[in-house]
């Protein structure tokens, strides 16, 4: 590390881990630990167990990170301190860099918090049966490394995601959208997983639980059945998901640089991470397992 990134560096460090020591963030990991422990084998099938065990438990963890992210980023603003802070020699676009290396620590919380879930969801290497409605219906496969990493990343891409929105739209305000995507992320890509798979928005979004399926049946007031057609589980495609995270965090700092500085490396960086996001979200669609209709393996009913 050259002396030229030190002082973005130390920043990193003294804001990850004023993060980590915040409060909040113990008492959203008690939750998330309570949370967990709700789903127990004897209660609940295997779906929701591995739907938490990929990264969707993350999600209190996640949105006490981001707020605290976003605080840390307009402080200098919500003090009136930003003329003190101008007289400085590194500026706001080494700051943004600061503050984007921060981000790492919410990923190493959320790291951890990810072993003390998959050790209490207690999924077997050999998978437990999901509840089915066919005959010879698949099990529960065991979590591979790209969906493990998946929760931790993601919850680095959202810092980083409030950290260029923070530099570009500077106010508190900015929590209001920030809690609706994380409620969109959480219900709709990930308790209730209704997009078909087919949708690119599904390897889009931060996570995703790489289950094949055909979207919802029924579930309305007036409807019989609800249930949802599965035909396996997509373990190619989350390699190339964490690809485009990493790819997407490059990205996004070079955004929140780019509000203060525009010189030539930063445009070349910021077209660089670009293309990449770019190729990796294309490589995502084509290589995704696709849902067959006809070939249903079982059915997951609520």
């Amino acid at each position: 590390m050259g002396a030229s990134w030190r002082p973005e560096l130390q920043l990193g460090v003294v804001e990850g881990y004023r993060l980590l020591r915040n409060p909040l963030m113990w008492i959203a990991g008690v939750v998330t630990a309570l949370w967990v422990a709700a789903y127990t084998p004897a209660i609940n099938v295997d779906q929701d167990r591995y739907i938490l065990s990929v990264g969707y438990a993350l999600a209190v963890l996640g949105f006490v990170a981001i707020v605290h992210t976003m605080l840390a980023v307009i402080r200098s603003r919500s003090y009136q301190a930003e003329e003190l802070l101008d007289v400085l020699p590194v500026g706001p676009d080494r700051r943004s860099i600061g503050h984007g290396m921060s981000a790492v620590s919410g990923g190493l919380a959320a790291a951890a918090a990810t072993i003390v879930i998959v050790a209490m969801q207690g999924l077997e290497p050999s998978g437990q049966p999901w509840e089915a409605g066919a005959e010879g219906s698949p099990t529960v496969p065991q979590l591979n490394t790209a969906q493990l990493l998946q929760g931790p990343i993601a919850i680095v891409v959202a810092c980083l995601f409030v950290v260029a929105l923070a530099r570009w739209v500077p106010s508190w305000l900015i929590v209001v959208p920030l809690f609706v995507l994380t409620v969109v992320q959480l219900i709709l890509f990930g308790i209730w997983f209704g997009a078909r798979t087919e949708n690119p928005l599904t390897w889009m979004w931060p996570m995703t639980s790489g289950v094949v399926h055909d979207g919802w049946t029924g579930c309305g007031p007036t409807d019989a059945i609800c249930e949802l057609r599965v035909s396996g589980f997509d373990q190619t495609t989350p390699w190339w998901h964490l690809a485009y995270l990493v790819a997407l965090c490059v990205w996004l700092v070079t955004i929140a640089v780019l509000r203060h500085r525009r010189d030539r490396t930063t445009w070349m960086v910021f077209s660089a991470s670009t293309a990449l996001v770019v190729a990796l979200a294309i490589a995502q669609i084509m290589v995704a397992k696709d849902y067959v209709p006809g070939v249903i393996e079982f059915a997951v009913r609520r």
